[in-house]
């Protein structure tokens, strides 16, 4: 997921929250789109 917000952030976007760990072990994180726009980013469990 790292790896996926720095290419975002090389692109214009900019880190609105997150990464954070959800309970089902998964990674939840959010960024905003060079217009503003809030978009989130999902990474499942390991194994999933």
């Amino acid at each position: 997921m790292s790896t996926a917000l720095a290419l975002i952030e090389s692109k214009g976007g900019k880190k609105a929250f997150g990464p954070h760990p959800i309970p089902d072990g998964g990674i939840i994180a959010g960024f905003l789109d060079p217009e503003g726009n809030l978009i989130g980013l999902v990474q499942g469990p390991p194994g999933m």
